[in-house]
C-alpha cells in the first residue's frame, strides 16, 4: 500500500490535476468515489494514496420507474445509446 497524503497535496501533484483545486470540489470527488483507490477520512480531512488516480463518475444512472414507457425508453436511449428491451 502506498503512502497516504492529504487530498490537496495529491491534487497538486503529478497523479492529481497538477494545479490547485477548490476544497469543495476535492471533497465532492472524495465523497462520490471518483478517485481510485477511494479516499478515506482521517479525522476531518480526506487522505488518498499518493498513487491514486482520478477516474470520474463510473456509477450507473438510475431512471425513475414513474416515467411513462415512451419517455423512459427515450431517456434510456439517450443515456445508453439503446433501449433496455434489447
Amino acid at each position: 500500500m502506498a503512502k497516504t497524503i492529504l487530498i490537496q497535496d495529491w491534487a497538486n501533484g503529478p497523479n492529481g490535476f497538477g494545479y490547485p483545486q477548490k476544497q469543495s470540489r476535492l471533497n465532492h470527488l472524495a465523497k462520490t468515489g471518483q478517485i481510485s483507490p477511494p479516499a478515506k477520512k482521517d479525522g476531518k480531512r480526506w487522505v488518498v494514496d499518493e498513487d491514486a488516480v482520478f477516474i470520474g463518475c463510473v456509477g450507473k444512472i438510475k431512471i425513475s420507474r414513474n416515467l411513462p414507457d415512451k419517455v423512459k425508453s427515450l431517456v434510456e436511449r439517450t443515456i445508453n445509446g439503446r433501449s433496455s428491451q434489447t
